[in-house]
């Protein structure tokens, strides 16, 4: 079950953080951290988390440096001959629900949109193709808690067996209801929530 099959309400308060997040159409380059041949690993400013109210009159972001649950510090890409497996660790564990983690997988034929999410109606994780509703059939698709970091292992064969892959992560926590609330949001990879995610260097298969 993905948060689109549930709650209308729900669906328009994902969209508008997706949009202020940059989980949309086009993506930019990122030079942070050093890539290998396998594994690329970057450390994320604590501290650097935005807040976005949504109660239908103000859709300015603000700084909320208090904000330690969903505030990334280290992120982590893996890519191997069966999986790309991507670690996010934060400052603080994350609450028991109303969170998502998203994360945008380019690779040389297309690129594919991964959101974990745990919210009071549910919660899973969903794979599509990029910018549209169409899940991709993935089994063997895990997701792993570790204290404060959440780890996804993408089998290849679900993303066509790229040699190479880019990639990007934001993490969204909600207080509030579905008419009215706080968003609080981060980029894995930039000092705050630009447009769009940003992505990592190219990441070979080792």
């Amino acid at each position: 079950m993905t948060p689109h099959q549930s709650r209308p309400a729900a669906l328009t308060r994902l969209h508008r953080l997706l949009a202020v997040l940059g989980l949309a159409v086009a993506l930019l380059v990122s030079s942070a951290g050093v890539a290998s041949s396998e594994v690329w690993v970057t450390n994320d400013a604590a501290g650097d988390v935005v807040a976005f109210e949504y109660d239908g009159e103000s859709e300015e972001m603000v700084p909320a440096p208090d904000q330690a649950a969903g505030d990334v510090r280290r992120f982590a890409v893996s890519h191997t001959a069966r999986h790309v497996t991507i670690r996010v660790t934060m400052r603080r564990k994350l609450p028991k629900e109303d969170w998502m983690l998203f994360e945008r997988i380019k690779t040389p034929r297309g690129a594919f949109d991964l959101m974990v999410f745990r919210f009071g109606f549910g919660g899973g994780v969903s794979l599509t193709k990029a910018n549209s509703m169409r899940e991709v059939g993935c089994r063997g698709m895990s997701v792993k808690y570790d204290a404060n970091a959440v780890q996804i292992a993408v089998p290849r064969r679900c993303i066509g067996r790229p040699s190479v892959v880019r990639v990007g992560a934001g993490v969204s926590t909600f207080t509030g209801d579905d008419e009215s609330g706080r968003a609080y949001a981060d980029d894995a990879l930039r000092s705050a929530v630009g447009e769009y995610l940003k992505l990592s260097p190219p990441v070979r298969r080792g």
